[in-house]
């Protein structure tokens, strides 16, 4: 197959004023300052922000206007609350305090006055530092045993220890864990990660696989995709974001790495489609593009950290309420709300189908939400996913974006040759990219059958 031609088209760009431009691809937009060591994890649901306060139980804020932090209580700062998760009208609550008590169950239907429905404890779970809520499951881990109890909800009131489970490896301690699609991803800090499958059964997980890593103090884990790639961050100084391959789970293999610099310790990890949020102690947020799950590229960063030291806790919790709108809580400095990326692209074909010698029609857009002119490299491609086969650009323009439209396509790729047997499908790539130095703002694909 050969694409050989582009005929006359340029991006579309529609702009607004949003603020300026913040550090790189992330506007900040609000921030509420707590003092110093009483901000850890963070939990969205629907319009309201949940956050982790050690020493000080949880803060909610209402967050319906995306960019805006609006409190709505704050309590129970008897608590050391580490993480927090929700189901339906409950929070719930991990504690630390030491009193006993890892779970807390706080009926929130009236987010201004949550109200205490029952709490938990025993000799495998004293206390807790990160939990996952699966239906009526929590999965509630503890540093001090080293063991994740399975506790049964369906009576909110009564919380019910149904089963527990530990790692396989001699020098772990339980640190972090998510749930994914009914998969729970264990990390165990020097003892690696694991792998669980909690939809076969909820209350004794099994193992599906493992990979030990002793030297990465791997903090926690999170799917890329379709669940090929795993991604692991080291809570260690210099540590990466580590991409494995997990599609032969008897020979995992490491993929790419990825840190922010020689010295930055990596500390939670979400994924929304193929970005990744990433907090670093004192190198802030970092958001990767793992679109190619072998090459991560940053395509944005804000330093919430202001201090000098390296070493010194900084940014915390990290969650995307999408792709273009992230919180993070910062355990020096407070909660952020930022919007990601100056520049988004959008690509969509006329037809879905095309036959050979057809001429693809594709209306590319964009939208510069900076204040500034923003000088940009724009570059089309393509993949054949049955034949592994792309370009290294079909098109490649720099261009200068300001604040108003800047001019108008579409474009429009001949097919002019006779095609092998068909059908192929061809995905075609928009990336815009800072024109200094290359750093990518945004990408976007469309798939067509060439038959």
């Amino acid at each position: 197959m050969k694409i050989t031609h582009v005929t006359a088209g340029i991006l579309v760009v529609l702009a607004s004023f949003l603020g300026a431009q913040s550090s790189q691809n992330l506007s900040l937009h609000d921030q509420v300052p707590y003092p110093v060591g009483t901000c850890a994890d963070l939990w969205l649901d629907g319009d309201r922000l949940f956050v982790a306060r050690r020493g000080e139980g949880f803060a909610i804020f209402d967050i319906s206007d995306r960019t805006d932090l609006v409190p709505i209580w704050s309590g129970r700062a008897e608590l050391f609350i580490q993480d927090i998760k929700t189901r339906g009208n409950l929070a719930i609550c991990s504690n630390e305090s030491g009193n006993g008590q890892a779970i807390y169950i706080f009926d929130v239907s009236n987010p201004a006055a949550p109200v205490q429905v029952s709490s938990f404890g025993s000799l495998v779970l004293p206390t807790c530092n990160n939990l996952v809520v699966r239906g009526n499951t929590i999965y509630a881990g503890c540093v001090v045993t080293g063991i994740v109890s399975v506790i049964d909800i369906s009576n909110p009131s009564m919380p019910q220890e149904v089963g527990s489970f530990g790692s396989s490896y001699p020098i772990a301690l339980f640190h972090d864990i998510a749930e994914v699609d009914g998969r729970l991803y264990v990390s165990w800090l020097s003892g690696g990660f694991d792998v669980r499958d909690a939809a076969a059964n909820p209350a004794n997980p099994p193992l599906l696989y493992s990979k030990q890593v002793p030297t990465s103090l791997i903090h926690n884990a999170y799917p890329l995709g379709s669940g090929q790639y795993v991604a692991t961050t080291d809570e260690v100084s210099g540590g990466y974001l580590r991409i494995w391959d997990v599609s032969n789970p008897l020979s995992i293999t490491e993929a790419a790495t990825w840190r922010a610099s020689p010295i930055a310790v990596m500390h939670d990890l979400r994924i929304v489609d193929h970005l990744a949020f990433i907090t670093n102690y004192t190198e802030g947020l970092r958001v990767v593009d793992l679109r190619n799950p072998l090459n991560p590229v940053e395509i944005a960063h804000y330093d919430t950290f202001t201090g000098a030291n390296a070493f010194t806790f900084g940014a915390w919790g990290v969650f995307p309420y999408d792709r273009d709108t992230v919180y993070v809580a910062d355990f020096s400095r407070g909660v952020f709300a930022f919007d990601l990326s100056p520049v988004t692209t959008g690509l969509t074909a006329s037809a879905a189908t095309y036959n050979w010698g057809d001429t693809i029609a594709l209306t590319l857009s964009g939208q510069n939400t900076t204040s500034t002119d923003l000088p940009i490299f724009v570059e089309l491609s393509f993949t054949v996913q049955e034949l592994g086969l792309g370009s290294a650009s079909l098109i490649g323009v720099p261009l200068l974006l300001p604040s108003g439209v800047l001019a108008q396509g579409p474009y429009f790729l001949p097919l002019p040759f006779p095609g092998p047997a068909g059908p192929f499908h061809v995905t075609l790539t928009l990336s815009a990219s800072s024109a200094s130095d290359l750093l990518l703002y945004d990408a976007a694909s469309v798939t067509v059958t060439i038959q």
